[in-house]
């Protein structure tokens, strides 16, 4: 399940764009194209 960044800004009270560069940042350390690619990986170390 995916959180929009402005979903996501609204929960932890931050700045939209402070989301789009967490999560930008974070597709980059772990080598991912998108969103869909990170849902993947979570799923299946969730599954391990």
């Amino acid at each position: 399940m995916a959180i929009v960044p402005l979903r996501g800004a609204q929960r932890l009270v931050i700045a939209t764009d402070s989301v789009k560069k967490n999560v930008t940042r974070i597709l980059a350390k772990l080598d991912l194209r998108d969103r869909v690619q990170l849902v993947i990986l979570m799923r299946d170390i969730e599954f391990q």
